[in-house]
């Protein structure tokens, strides 16, 4: 046999003992979407996912759930009455992170508003008053939605207003539709 001919027939016997393989261990072979499928999400399904996008952005602004440190997504499934599916679609695709980023980025946001109000609050306070369990997740996830340390943000007054408005306009990725009713 040709040196291209037993290659072939070398992948061929690997491509069929790893989908076999994937079969015995209860796997499903990928499927391929084809081009005659409507585009996810479908415009009925865009309703659904403002509906349900501006409740939960509606808790979270008036509740404030994620000051409780013990803030878990099972609570707002429960409060909000739907699966975590509904919940990691909605969050995914209004606001592009996962659930608990979302949650920092309001703690931070509450993090920032406490600092403000009294300049000689202790970082760590300020963390555990926003529903943080400690300062280190607080700093990693203050970095992370604000581009700077708390301490430096306490010293760059110039910098409150941008930074601050910063992380609650980046919240939506996408706007409601316009056709939007609650």
């Amino acid at each position: 046999m040709s040196k291209n001919v037993e290659s072939l027939v070398a992948a061929a016997s690997v491509n069929a003992a790893s989908f076999l393989g994937l079969r015995l261990f209860g796997f499903k072979k990928k499927t391929v979407l084809n081009e005659e499928r409507k585009p996810y999400p479908s415009e009925k399904s865009v309703q659904r996912l403002a509906y349900f996008a501006d409740h939960l952005y509606r808790y979270m602004e008036e509740e404030k759930p994620y000051l409780d440190e013990n803030f878990r997504v099972e609570t707002a499934l429960i409060r909000l009455c739907t699966n975590r599916t509904t919940m990691t679609r909605v969050v995914s695709y209004y606001f592009g992170c996962t659930f608990p980023r979302f949650v920092n980025k309001f703690r931070v946001y509450h993090a920032i508003l406490l600092i403000q109000s009294d300049p000689k609050m202790r970082i760590s306070h300020a963390a555990r008053l926003s529903g943080f369990k400690s300062e280190t997740v607080f700093r990693t996830a203050f970095n992370l939605e604000v581009g700077m340390s708390p301490s430096e943000l306490r010293y760059r007054q110039d910098f409150w207003e941008e930074r601050t408005s910063r992380i609650m306009e980046t919240l939506w990725v996408r706007k409601l539709p316009e056709n939007f009713k609650h």
